[in-house]
């Protein structure tokens, strides 16, 4: 699967109904067990971190807001259509919002798989000390990589100079990625997660 740099271009909004706590079987489309959660959305604006965008909850009627889990199907619990409209927090472990993101150059104008996008809200000196652009990959199975974070088997866990995975950035918006470089023993450059084991090699993820 070849990989694509891509760019923020706004905000989109949407209504969205959360609840539960390891209740669905596939929470977020990630494939573990976590919350409900479902969503509609509302728009999007080419005003990037407008996160009033779309107004406050309260100005929605209760037939505005979805009615099932996006990822299981499970149906929104009737105390969310209860709620008072304007209550903040949650209501028997239910919470509705009007949520915001960021709108991406992708036909989902989300972050896809093949996608990889730029973290620019973590610190500069997040995990490691010099790194001036923090990457995020997602995977095929659509787990994010965190491309510039410690890997879970990191054999240098205290040290802050080292990188996991050495990036080479062979082209605009195209990575190698390799343990060549100041590097720990971790793996062979590879990524691990479940239900991917891969690496990225010139601009493609590959499963070993």
């Amino acid at each position: 699967m070849k990989t694509r740099l891509i760019r923020e271009i706004g905000t989109r909004a949407s209504l969205r109904v959360y609840w539960g706590d390891k209740e669905c079987p596939d929470c977020v489309g990630g494939g573990n067990a976590g919350y409900h959660n479902a969503e509609i959305p509302l728009g999007t604006t080419e005003q990037l971190g407008a996160w009033d965008f779309g107004g406050k909850p309260e100005e929605y009627p209760d037939v505005r807001w979805p009615t099932k889990c996006d990822h299981c199907g499970a149906p929104v619990p009737t105390q969310a259509l209860e709620r008072a409209h304007g209550e903040e927090g949650t209501n028997g472990g239910i919470a509705r919002q009007v949520h915001h993101g960021r709108l991406y150059d992708t036909p989902s104008g989300k972050p896809e798989p093949g996608s990889i996008f730029e973290a620019y809200w973590y610190p500069e000196n997040f995990m490691f000390d010099g790194v001036k652009r923090h990457l995020v990959c997602v995977l095929p199975n659509g787990h994010d990589w965190h491309m510039t974070g410690r890997a879970s088997n990191c054999t240098r866990p205290d040290d802050r100079t080292h990188r996991c995975w050495v990036i080479h950035e062979e082209a605009p918006g195209v990575f190698h990625v390799d343990k060549n470089g100041d590097t720990c023993a971790a793996g062979a450059g590879s990524i691990a997660v479940p239900g991917f084991h891969g690496f990225l090699h010139h601009g493609e993820l590959a499963s070993c």
